[in-house]
């Protein structure tokens, strides 16, 4: 199977995968390493999407795997999530009676690939709880959660890529997963010291337990 992994930023690759057993190697924001790929979105739904499009045409990857912190709605630091959906919560074109996030011709929320949620959570790490459940996207750093009171679901956290790299994929039908370890929790005096240290500390982490279970 063809793997394509996608971080948001370079820190978030490198310490991913200096997690790993075995050494990967690669620069620049795209590259091979041989049945996988890993590449960096960018920050933003505008990059992610551009992005996304393009290493996919490149690549024509089997799974994309998105691999990212997130800002923890009543979350602590580190707590790991497995994304069942994700949707964008800054999209309104409800004049136009689409539902709230919902973008014109796009679904109003994006599904991860069952098959790749039941093979992390049934194969979990060690002396680790896995949560599951909603991640919602939009183009801001949230520092309050005021923004998502017109969601109707229950948000374990935010990001600024998943809907977006979700959107790209399901548009040329190709199954996506997402694992997020949470960084900061939204509205907390600690907030931007508590991202700028998971940033690294927690995708490390991760990466052994993903290895081993979509492997």
């Amino acid at each position: 199977m063809k793997k394509m992994y996608l971080f948001a930023l370079e820190d978030e690759r490198n310490a991913y995968l200096s997690g790993l057993k075995e050494p990967v190697h690669g620069e620049g924001s795209f590259f091979v390493d041989g049945p996988n790929a890993y590449g960096i979105t960018g920050v933003g739904k505008v990059f992610t999407a551009m992005n996304t499009e393009r290493f996919l045409a490149t690549f024509k990857p089997d799974l994309v795997i998105n691999i990212g912190v997130a800002g923890g709605i009543n979350r602590t630091t580190n707590d790991w999530i497995v994304v069942d959906e994700t949707l964008f919560y800054d999209v309104d074109v409800t004049a136009f009676n689409y539902q709230w996030g919902q973008y014109p011709k796009a679904p109003a929320t994006f599904k991860a690939s069952k098959n790749s949620i039941e093979r992390l959570i049934n194969h979990p790490p060690k002396d680790k709880s896995i949560h599951s459940g909603w991640v919602a996207t939009g183009d801001r750093f949230l520092t309050d959660v005021s923004p998502l009171e017109r969601i109707e679901k229950e948000v374990l956290a935010v990001d600024m890529e998943l809907a977006s790299i979700a959107l790209v994929c399901e548009h040329h039908e190709v199954p996506w997963i997402s694992i997020k370890t949470i960084s900061d929790t939204v509205g907390t005096p600690s907030q931007i010291d508590d991202f700028d240290r998971w940033v690294k500390e927690g995708l490390r982490k991760l990466a052994p337990w993903i290895e081993g279970a979509l492997n």
